[in-house]
């Protein structure tokens, strides 16, 4: 098999099958419509974590598989076959961008309230790190987040925020204090979508910006933490390239 690998097992093989029948028969049949209308049906979100795979690593207790991590590199491998990469970043931003750092640093309360549900496909998450003249280098955030009263006042830009405009809730990177730190909080309004170069279709939200007040801010997360984000990162889009350099 052309995707076989030492490191997997007959396990993997077989859910690679099981999703690839998935992909063919729910995704691929309508990539070229949905790349047209420059977006997919919420409805497909539900599809997906109905069917366990908005969840493979994540612990059962929150509706996840418990799984490894090659079966979510599986996963982003496969999605793409669909035809329409802008589905497969979106369902991974969701999935694997947003979530785990709810997993990895969330309260059991945060949680139940934003991974369990997502997981379901009951509500789309987004993450919001890149920034207008900072990209992706979470060492040159600018966006801020202060303490008034109960609640958290972020303010700042974000750019290139995928799910951005239809989330239900965005795991947003904001600083808390001098360089070095940063919050993780949900909020903000978006404006109007941009379509990044050899994505057609994405919902990317092009700005979150304005004052807003956060009520019950999450968390908060280092650089550290941070980058041990971006090492997961670093390897689902290297699964992406790779299946990509295969068709």
């Amino acid at each position: 098999m052309a995707d076989a690998a030492p490191w997997l097992g007959p396990e993997h093989e077989e859910f690679r099958r099981a999703l690839r029948a998935v992909v063919e028969r729910e995704l691929a049949p309508h990539a070229d419509e949905w790349e047209a209308a420059g977006i997919f049906p919420r409805e497909t979100y539900g599809l997906m974590g109905k069917l366990g795979y908005l969840g493979l690593r994540y612990a059962p207790e929150y509706g996840g598989a418990g799984l490894d991590f090659w079966y979510t590199l599986i996963l982003a491998q496969e999605l793409v076959k669909c035809g329409s990469v802008g589905t497969a970043v979106s369902l991974l931003a969701h999935m694997e961008f947003a979530l785990s750092v709810i997993d990895a640093r969330g309260t059991p309360e945060q949680k139940r309230e934003f991974l369990a549900p997502a997981i379901r496909g009951e509500k789309i998450a987004s993450i919001g790190i890149s920034e207008p003249g900072a990209g992706s280098d979470v060492g040159a955030v600018r966006t801020t987040a202060r303490r008034e009263g109960g609640d958290w006042v972020i303010n700042g830009s974000k750019t290139f925020i995928t799910n951005g405009t239809r989330a239900d809730f965005v795991s947003l990177v904001a600083r808390t204090g001098g360089p070095g730190s940063g919050a993780h909080a949900r909020g903000c309004r978006a404006r109007a979508p941009h379509r990044p170069l050899g994505l057609d279709m994405g919902a990317a939200a092009q700005d979150r910006d304005d004052a807003c007040s956060i009520e019950r801010l999450a968390m908060g997360l280092g650089l550290l933490q941070l980058g041990e984000f971006h090492r997961h990162d670093e390897q689902r889009a290297r699964a992406l390239q790779v299946r990509e350099q295969r068709r």
